[in-house]
């Protein structure tokens, strides 16, 4: 059999002997239509099967699907929206001993997975407005809301988790922080912060400084909330609740 060598052959029809069209590769292709290739067909690339979401990588010798590993999944952040925010609430065992802290509301939506944590920071400039703690102190709880089926507290520093005793007019920076377990990758998970007084000293909190410099916005509080994937995130004795 003859052997012609082209660049580039174009051709409505070809008719081929009883053997077909025989390719390099030792393939032949007779009658039917050349179907579509599939990324398999490639020498350096061996898809298999792949997942959802998962994304080619080169694994130094093909091109083969990862699943890309991203712990954190979004981020969400606000500031305290009062300045000057004064609690009087008294410590107690229900939501209304508890003050809510404006503009710490954070909606994360539903969660990307059942497995996923929350990541929740609060941080405030404190001040006890003035008076003497005889002795006082206060503390911050979280708050989460399931799909709008109310306000539960889940987590609770204690009203005197910051503490004073006998000190006059001073200043702190109060803070909270957890990682908390998504109740499920169903339904839309909120969360808020709130204060409590240890005793009878009422506190301020977002508080302005003589001297401080609130430039583009910037306040004295700021509330963060990651979601974090498990994929490379090792919890310990972390436990679900």
């Amino acid at each position: 059999m003859s052997q012609l060598n082209v660049g580039t052959v174009n051709a409505t029809t070809i008719t081929t002997g009883a053997t077909g069209v025989q390719f390099h590769d030792g393939t032949t292709q007779s009658s039917s239509a050349i179907g579509s290739m599939t990324l398999n067909d490639l020498n350096d690339l061996s898809a298999g099967t792949p997942g959802v979401n998962q994304q080619l990588t080169w694994n130094g010798s093909a091109w083969t699907p990862q699943t890309t590993q991203q712990n954190i999944v979004k981020v969400w952040a606000n500031g305290g929206t009062t300045v000057n925010q004064v609690c009087s609430s008294r410590r107690g065992s229900s939501t209304s001993n508890m003050m809510f802290i404006n503009g710490t509301e954070i909606d994360c939506g539903t969660p990307e997975n059942a497995s996923n944590w929350h990541r929740v920071y609060w941080s405030s400039v404190v001040d006890d407005s003035g008076g003497a703690s005889n002795p006082d102190g206060f503390g911050f709880g979280l708050f989460r809301n399931v799909n709008g089926a109310g306000w539960n507290r889940i987590l609770d520093m204690g009203s005197h988790s910051n503490y004073v005793n006998g000190l006059g007019d001073w200043y702190e920076v109060g803070s909270f922080f957890a990682y908390v377990p998504v109740v499920n990758n169903t339904q839309n998970h909120k969360y808020r912060i709130y204060m409590d007084r240890h005793n009878d000293v009422n506190y301020r909190v977002n508080c302005g400084i003589g001297d401080d410099y609130r430039r583009n916005g910037w306040n004295n509080s700021c509330i963060e909330v990651w979601e974090i994937s498990t994929a490379n995130f090792t919890t310990y004795n972390l436990t679900r609740y």
